[in-house]
């Protein structure tokens, strides 16, 4: 199979690759689309000591099943790989599960290839219609749908009624400001598309990148106004 390969710091070859070896719960996904999360961006830059080259990276991945009963479906790829026995596991807490692997760090090798191995069970159905490239937007969408949901299980009034901080400016914390509803969020952090330094509140937790900075809405500049700057 055809795979980008991280063989060193900002290095990747494009090559021939071997199939991935899978276990007897493991299927093949052919991947469809697959997107590139800040972490692989570490990895390229040698700023991972996790993921040694030469490494297959991604984990953002939609695809089409090769094989298993879910043969022919599509699906978006939950790239954490865990044993599913364990008492964290079993208390859904996966996340701390002491086996845990997650596709693009050894054992297992990543989505920048044309399939991956992954257990059935880590597999979602992608609804009837919808883009596959989007599809593969549900893992980090789904990283900020925890925080939203995981704020509102610790908050003492409705998300509706609350205030919001979000640091830095990556597609997680956008996704956490879509997904907030409306609720009051302040910004921070010196990302792409972040105003540095300083918070910037958006009105109705909604930002439109633009320009390389995010517009503001009208309750912002209002509130720049009564500030001075």
């Amino acid at each position: 199979m055809k795979a980008l390969v991280y063989t060193g710091p900002q290095e990747i070859e494009y090559r021939d690759e071997p199939e991935p070896a899978h276990s007897f719960d493991d299927v093949l996904v052919k991947v469809d689309a697959v997107g590139i999360c800040g972490s692989d961006m570490h990895a390229y830059l040698g700023h991972d000591e996790r993921r040694v080259a030469p490494l297959i990276l991604g984990h953002e991945a939609s695809g089409i099943v090769v094989n298993g009963s879910m043969g022919g479906k599509r699906v978006v790829v939950n790239p954490l790989v865990t044993c599913g026995t364990c008492p964290a596991c079993l208390s859904g807490r996966s996340n701390l599960c002491a086996e845990r692997e997650i596709i693009s760090m050894a054992p297992r090798q990543g989505a920048f290839a044309e399939l991956i191995s992954i257990p059935e069970r880590n597999l979602i159905a992608v609804p009837d219609g919808m883009d596959m490239a989007r599809a593969a937007l549900a893992e980090p969408i789904a990283t900020a749908w925890h925080a939203v949901t995981a704020a509102a299980s610790a908050a003492h009034r409705p998300l509706a009624e609350s205030r919001a901080l979000v640091f830095g400016g990556g597609d997680v914390g956008d996704g956490r400001d879509f997904l907030a509803g409306p609720v009051e969020i302040t910004r921070k952090g010196t990302g792409q598309g972040a105003v540095a330094g300083r918070g910037v509140g958006i009105a109705h937790g909604r930002c439109r990148p633009r320009r390389g900075r995010w517009s503001d809405g009208p309750e912002t500049h209002r509130r720049r106004e009564q500030h001075g700057r």
